[in-house]
């Protein structure tokens, strides 16, 4: 069953997200979505490990990490075992228009900006290019669950948005491929 999310994506598509240790923090940081989790220290991990555990096709992009958990990070998209859909960006300002270029160099047309990652530029060269551009938080489609979600900004943010069913049980299911 395909979930619609943000814009016109959707969870029948193939995802890369583009972050650093700075989004994913280190190969060994903890699971970000927990059950207690309020808000996610690495914004960046925590959408990874909502996508692969909801059985997303996802791929992390990162120059300075070897691996998230136990899954590899890639260096570009031009590393990628296949061609994605969408590329996420939880990269600053200052890396936007690196990122949509690439995109755009490697036939990708839907870009989606986490929050505080587009700039003008970036933006105006996917509208010169034709690229979709979607903007949001992709945490907007996990389900906080217990008392966490009357002070999760996530929750409040996604009241409206369909959630993401998890498979499997348990954190760490929810952070495997």
């Amino acid at each position: 069953m395909t979930t619609k999310l943000k814009g016109d994506l959707n969870s029948g598509m193939i995802y890369a997200i583009y972050g650093s240790t700075s989004e994913f923090g280190r190969e060994n940081t903890p699971i970000q979505l927990t059950p207690k989790t309020i808000k996610p220290k690495y914004e960046g991990r925590a959408v990874y490990e909502l996508f692969r555990g909801a059985g997303i096709r996802i791929y992390p992009i990162a120059t300075d990490l070897d691996k998230i958990g136990n899954d590899k990070t890639y260096r570009s998209l031009s590393e990628l075992p296949e061609h994605v859909d969408v590329v996420i960006s939880c990269l600053g300002k200052d890396k936007a228009l690196a990122v949509v270029r690439e995109a755009a160099d490697a036939g990708i047309r839907h870009i989606f900006f986490q929050p505080r990652t587009d700039s003008s530029e970036a933006t105006n060269f996917c509208e010169t290019k034709g690229l979709e551009v979607t903007k949001g938080c992709m945490l907007s489609h996990w389900s906080v669950n217990g008392l966490t979600r009357f002070v999760s900004p996530c929750f409040y943010m996604g009241l409206g948005a369909t959630k993401l069913p998890i498979k499997g049980k348990g954190d760490k299911e929810a952070s495997r491929g």
